[in-house]
């Protein structure tokens, strides 16, 4: 997870807050994470 927030330009605490719920991310959070990831915006949240 460390590596995965560094790449986002995130704190590893956010990105383990994020993970476990307890956190509702920013417009600009969620666009560096789908960057990350090579997903859009929208793709985050799709049910699986």
């Amino acid at each position: 997870m460390e590596k995965f927030a560094e790449e986002a330009d995130l704190p590893s605490q956010t990105v383990y807050a994020w993970q476990n719920g307890r956190w509702d991310s920013s417009l600009n959070s969620m666009i560096n994470i789908s960057e990350v990831l090579g997903r859009t915006v929208g793709d985050l949240f799709v049910e699986v």
